[in-house]
């Protein structure tokens, strides 16, 4: 960071870090924190590598929930290891071996192409989400096209992440169990108790994971 980011550069310096001399967590208590605030207020590629080959993978955004939305890039070392991460997970959940998907996040959102890698890795099959409006192409028309035991979709339907659990549920109280669905996978909170016995319509398995795939 601080051989090839101006930014970075200077933040280790005024803090006095010496990267070399890291040898605990107490050391690395030192180095000072990104805040969320401070994230929104730099333009993006304020934090990227200067002056060199960039290792981009991919960049996505938040959904902007709690503020303005971010922008987050990741190399390609970086990703595969937020994938594996990911994966490793969810396995500990799954209840079957080679899941098929229905993604019904935004693409444009970090947590849709994440779990779309991450079940993949697992050996599963994923549909993604259309990008086309609500209104164009309903989400529910969409998984009509598909047949699929799992599926990733936030709780709630929550701006910039995509349509959540508990509309497709108030559209059909028996979209779990008509389509099969054995294992529900959210993110960015737990569910709560309406939703979930709003879903108990069958056996299913659901997997809530409180890390947001921005870090």
């Amino acid at each position: 960071m601080r051989a090839v980011n101006p930014f970075w550069n200077d933040r280790l310096a005024r803090a006095a870090v010496d990267e070399s001399k890291i040898a605990g967590l107490n050391d690395l208590a030192a180095i000072p924190i990104l805040t969320k605030e401070e994230l929104r207020s730099l333009r993006p590629t304020v934090l990227l590598p200067q002056n060199m080959d960039r290792d981009i993978a991919i960049g996505r955004w938040t959904s902007g929930t709690s503020g303005r939305p971010t922008v987050n890039f990741w190399s390609t070392a970086d990703y595969a290891a937020l994938v594996a991460v990911t994966a490793r997970m969810l396995a500990r959940q799954a209840p079957i071996k080679h899941p098929s998907g229905f993604n019904a996040y935004s693409q444009a959102h970090m947590t849709g192409p994440l779990y779309h890698a991450a079940l993949s890795r697992l050996g599963g099959v994923v549909f993604d989400r259309s990008h086309h409006a609500e209104e164009i192409f309903p989400t529910s028309a969409q998984a009509e096209l598909f047949d699929f035991d799992t599926l990733v979709a936030p709780s709630k339907a929550v701006r910039g992440k995509g349509i959540g659990l508990q509309t497709l549920l108030e559209e059909d109280a028996d979209f779990l169990s008509r389509h099969g669905v054995r294992w529900w996978i959210g993110s960015s909170g737990t569910f709560d108790p309406d939703t979930i016995s709003s879903a108990l319509s069958g056996k299913q398995t659901f997997t809530s994971s409180r890390r947001r795939p921005n870090c």
